[in-house]
């Protein structure tokens, strides 16, 4: 399975003005962990600006924890984030 992760901010005064405005990014990572905290990832996941993805080959049917981390932004706070996994 391979999880992909994005994060974007966007400044107060932008929000408030226009919808629509451009978007500052984040800086994000991903990480997948077993249900005994144990990093599940294999080593091809990457890291490039607001998005992020790591790949897990499951050696079972369990939990399994989905990390994602703002490494970096141009605000205190980023507004949202996104998660997906696909096959």
């Amino acid at each position: 399975m391979r999880i992909t992760g994005e994060a974007t901010s966007v400044p107060e005064k932008k929000r408030q003005s226009d919808s629509n405005c451009s978007k500052d990014k984040a800086k994000v990572s991903v990480h997948v962990y077993d249900s005994d905290g144990k990093l599940a990832e294999e080593p091809d996941g990457w890291e490039k600006g607001h998005f992020a993805g790591a790949h897990v080959i499951p050696k079972a049917t369990g939990s399994y924890f989905i990390i994602v981390s703002v490494e970096e932004s141009p605000e205190d706070r980023t507004h949202w984030a996104l998660v997906y996994g696909f096959r």
